[in-house]
């Protein structure tokens, strides 16, 4: 291995899915790239700085696209996890890849691409439970229809135990040799359903990678708000001592009188306080 490192030994191994990592190792191995990438002082996890710059000056020297989103992609596939670092760098991190540990790549494995399978799933006829009803037929003649009752309802009509048992039986044998000509489903025939379901996961995937992004971004704006945040407390804090220290200052009239604002019910309280014990000394 480079360096004296052990990595495993056959010519096959970026073909066996080593490329990226071993890509991703070299990068982080190049003095030139440390201000955009670099490891941790632990060793444990590496650090990418402005997301902007790195896709420009990194990507384009070990893949063929400018996709950072698309690198982010990959290390989802390699079981790298973001950690929350600051808001200036994005942190990653996976139990397996460590500085001057190049011996270990060989223990990550790559996440399965899995994809949908369809198969027909019938249940033949003879093993229903519930015997089909054969098709509704309407009466041919006159003489074919029920006889109906004063009140407009069909008559019953009671058939001899014979006759409804080999009208029955009839109409299950027929229910049968309808329902047996139905051809099954061709493997070739499900081939476009399966395709457009993979595609369809394919995208659920990249959508996903986008709104880990999308987190990721919207977790450095706060961090940089926050930032924002307690250097105002601290120069307001920095402004009213000043303001205290030289309150006919011009310049500090604003803050004089936001002061006085502010204290206002404070001195209010103090003199509440100050009546009732007056009064508990009548």
């Amino acid at each position: 291995g480079r360096g004296g490192e052990d990595v495993p030994a056959n010519s096959d191994d970026r073909d066996r899915g080593y490329s990226f990592l071993l890509k991703l190792y070299d990068m982080l191995s190049e003095p030139k790239y440390s201000p955009y990438i670099n490891w941790t002082t632990s060793g444990e996890s590496f650090l990418i700085n402005s997301e902007k710059e790195f896709t420009a000056n990194v990507l384009p020297h070990f893949f063929k696209h400018r996709n950072f989103q698309s690198f982010v992609r990959q290390l989802n596939m390699y079981a790298f996890h973001k950690v929350k670092h600051d808001a200036n760098w994005l942190e990653f991190h996976q139990p397996n890849f460590k500085r001057d540990r190049k011996d270990l790549l060989h223990l990550i494995k790559r996440k399965p691409v899995t994809a949908y399978k369809v198969a027909p799933q019938f249940t033949p006829v003879a093993e229903r439970s519930v015997p089909m009803a054969p098709p509704f037929a309407y009466p041919a003649t006159p003489a074919q229809m029920a006889p109906m009752t004063p009140y407009g309802f069909p008559a019953l009509q009671h058939a001899p135990p014979e006759a409804a048992s080999s009208s029955a039986a009839s109409a299950r044998s027929d229910a049968l040799a309808a329902s047996s000509s139905i051809p099954e489903p061709r493997a070739e025939d499900l081939q476009p359903y399966i395709a457009e379901l993979n595609m369809l996961q394919s995208e659920l995937a990249d959508v996903s990678a986008r709104i880990t992004s999308a987190e990721g971004r919207i977790w450095i704006a706060d961090q940089r708000f926050a930032a924002l945040r307690n250097e105002n407390m601290a120069l307001w804090k920095l402004f009213c001592e000043a303001a205290m220290q030289d309150p006919g200052n011009p310049l500090f009239h604003g803050i004089n009188a936001a002061l006085a604002v502010v204290q206002q019910p404070n001195v209010a309280a103090q003199r509440a306080a100050e009546g009732q014990q007056q009064q508990g000394l009548c």
